[in-house]
């Protein structure tokens, strides 16, 4: 499911993307599978690897995307099954970033929920950001034989790695 991408013109323009997929497994299954702090390479179809490194103390992950491009994520929360991440360096411009991934049950299954605030220059960043979370979401989606994430409300997102080479 999907919700459609708003701007908050009350915060210069504040961008918010929230998406979520209902998967038929437990939170605790689908948690094991992409809560660590470098899984996400392991189930987003668009990233190639991630690696830790440590930057004034602090925990970050750079993942390099299946095109080759490399992205710089500071971690800022750790919770049960709860993730946030701030993107410090990438080819989208991005300012004020934070996304959180998190899972909660449901019955019959959870919910993985995937959301980011930011401000981008870029014309298209909301899209960009949003197909970027579809694509993640949707992959989980086919893993545990549920029905696949919508689009981003006003058309179909682009797909692989068009998404991520728009940001260029």
């Amino acid at each position: 499911m999907t919700k459609p991408i708003e701007t908050d013109d009350g915060d210069a323009g504040l961008a918010r993307i929230d998406r979520w997929v209902d998967l038929p497994c437990s939170g605790e299954q689908v948690w094991a599978e992409i809560g660590g702090f470098l899984a996400i390479a392991d189930w987003h179809p668009a990233l190639a690897s991630a690696e830790e490194v440590e930057i004034d103390g602090r925990r970050h992950r750079r993942v390099v995307t299946t095109y080759g491009a490399p992205i710089l994520e500071r971690l800022v929360e750790r919770g049960p099954r709860l993730l946030r991440v701030s993107v410090v360096e990438s080819q989208l411009p991005l300012e004020a970033h934070q996304a959180t991934l998190t899972c909660v049950d449901r019955p019959g299954g959870c919910r993985v929920r995937w959301t980011a605030e930011f401000r981008s220059a870029h014309p298209r960043a909301a899209e960009i950001i949003a197909s970027i979370h579809d694509m993640g979401l949707a992959a989980l989606a086919e893993r545990h034989g549920a029905r696949s994430a919508a689009a981003p409300a006003g058309g179909a997102a682009p797909s692989g790695d068009a998404a991520l080479s728009a940001a260029s």
